[in-house]
């Protein structure tokens, strides 16, 4: 379809306020996991794709995707069904 874009992402987040430190180190070892070659080929054999951004570049992807999203709920009246 023209125009759409959608994906299902998967990512590992913590507490507001989580230490940098920690963060940093998450990140890093998630970075390796994406970088390991069998890592890679069995997330690709399982048709993903393996990305490793930093946590800013996730954060400001995240909030693109709230504000795109959200609007589309907005837009359109969409509710939680009770």
């Amino acid at each position: 379809m023209t125009g759409f874009d959608s994906s299902t992402d998967m990512a590992l987040m913590g507490p507001a306020g989580l230490s940098s430190v920690v963060v940093e180190r998450l990140a890093g070892a998630v970075r390796a996991a994406v970088d390991d070659p069998a890592f890679r080929q069995q997330m690709i054999t399982q048709g993903t794709e393996p990305l490793g951004d930093s946590p800013a570049e996730f954060d400001e992807y995240w909030t693109r995707e709230l504000a795109k999203w959200g609007e589309v709920i907005r837009s359109r009246g969409i509710r939680a069904a009770g």
